[in-house]
């Protein structure tokens, strides 16, 4: 027989470890919203205390990526800590973006395909976007490597004005 959930409240202490992405956070790095994982001590029936909170990505899909500024990458595997990535940098101008890859031509007048993964990220003018911002004929500077079977594949995609800060005094 399933029992019932029931909704607890519990305390967060100093002592509470909270992780978001493998990376420890502090309480300012949980936003409304957020999926959550908690491991707590029951151990006083009247009180409830957060031992451990991890911090869920959500699954989204392509097209919700691509509507949400707010989207971050999902974490990254095991494999992807023990291999470097992103080896391959490069600028070039967009011909053409599809949700499976990019085509662009670089300085050198080649054309190059790279695949687009389900983490790939895209920055406008420093701020993470979705795919449907990156136009045609624009300008990028894209960060890439290879996949396991030798296919190119873009795992950053920036592109935008660099911003100088304002000088400040005479």
């Amino acid at each position: 027989m399933l029992e019932r959930a029931k909704i607890q409240r519990c305390r967060i202490t100093p002592q509470t470890y909270l992780a978001r992405e493998t990376l420890r956070v502090t309480p300012i790095g949980v936003r409304v919203g957020d999926f959550v994982e908690v491991i707590a001590d029951f151990r006083d029936a009247q009180r409830c205390v957060a031992l451990t909170l991890y911090i869920k990505p959500l699954e989204q899909s392509p097209k919700d990526r691509a509507m949400s500024p707010y989207w971050r990458p999902p974490t990254q595997g095991f494999l992807d800590n023990l291999f470097p990535r992103g080896l391959i940098t490069l600028t070039g101008i967009v011909e053409r973006v599809t949700d499976q890859e990019v085509l662009l031509w670089t300085r050198a007048q080649r054309k190059m395909t790279f695949s687009l993964r389900p983490d790939t990220v895209f920055s406008e003018n420093g701020l993470p976007v979705g795919q449907a911002s990156l136009a045609p004929q624009t300008r990028v500077f894209l960060r890439a490597g290879r996949s396991f079977e030798g296919a190119l594949e873009a795992y950053q995609i920036v592109w935008g004005d660099i911003l100088f800060p304002a000088r400040s005094g005479p």
